[in-house]
């Protein structure tokens, strides 16, 4: 029996979700592999084998519409037709994207969870990667501990390494 549905707009679609009771059951055959992950800022994903996965960097190739889009709609008077009109077809063009983003990675960790049974990633500070006024020599006395979190995710154990670095 449905528990609860609930209706959302994103835009001018509308969208609606259905809760049921019962548990998810996936029958998977175990594959005896172990895979270990990390994340980057250069390419999405590095597997335990040195193979890279890239994004699809859909923002990059969807810049030159976007900024048109924005100067256009910037352009209109406010609250006019036209104006929402164009509102709309910017809100599509960044709707787009996202949804690009979000279907490459739910099928990337959709296959990574059917082939492997244990899978390990590395837990990064990613603004910190990224931030130059940030970048710091480790000293020599520092020491670098690594803590290991466990989750589970469709039967498929996750584990996540954490670094730490202590003066």
């Amino acid at each position: 029996a449905c528990k609860q549905a609930r209706i959302f707009r994103d835009g001018d679609q509308y969208f609606v979700i259905f809760t049921f009771d019962g548990e998810r059951k996936i029958e998977a055959e175990p594959t005896g592999n172990v895979a270990a992950f990390d994340l980057g800022t250069s390419s999405f994903l590095t597997k335990d084998d040195g193979t890279k996965i890239d994004h699809p960097r859909p923002f990059k190739r969807a810049k030159d519409k976007l900024i048109k889009a924005q100067r256009d709609f910037s352009a209109k008077k406010r609250n006019s037709k036209n104006s929402l009109r164009t509102k709309q077809s910017l809100a599509a063009k960044h709707r787009k994207v996202r949804n690009i983003r979000l279907d490459f990675q739910h099928k990337l960790a959709l296959e990574l969870v059917r082939q492997n049974d244990v899978i390990i990633l590395e837990d990064l500070d990613i603004k910190n990667m990224l931030s130059k006024k940030k970048k710091k020599k480790k000293k020599v006395s520092e020491d670098v501990s690594q803590s290991e979190t466990s989750q589970e995710i469709d039967g498929i154990p996750i584990k996540e390494l954490r670094q730490s670095i202590s003066d």
